[in-house]
């Protein structure tokens, strides 16, 4: 993202979203090795090779975080795995309101 020359708030923004809504315990994976398997899958079909360590950690997180948060939001959720969902913080919900 600041290669693309995102802000850094923007940048910041994103790095605590994700932190927060990827890293709660208890989850069953099934989006993360999902999204990880088809990833590989194209991956393998499209460049004939394997995928290294960071295009692993690259495709994990933000797609993980972003699915997460869509689901909340859709379905109106109050909390995600004991802990309130990310767009149920007062801070995120003060400062979306105010965009």
């Amino acid at each position: 993202m600041t290669a693309n020359e995102m802000p850094s708030e923007a940048v910041d923004w994103c790095k605590t979203m994700m932190d927060y809504s990827v890293t709660v315990p208890g989850g069953k994976l099934n989006r993360g090795v999902t999204v990880l398997a088809i990833y590989s899958t194209l991956t393998q079909a499209q460049h004939h090779k394997d995928l290294t360590n960071e295009e692993v950690a690259k495709a994990s997180v933000p797609i993980q975080a972003f699915f997460f948060v869509a689901d909340d939001v859709m379905d109106a959720s109050k909390t995600r795995r004991g802990q309130p969902c990310w767009c149920q913080l007062p801070y995120v919900n003060k400062n979306c309101h105010q965009r």
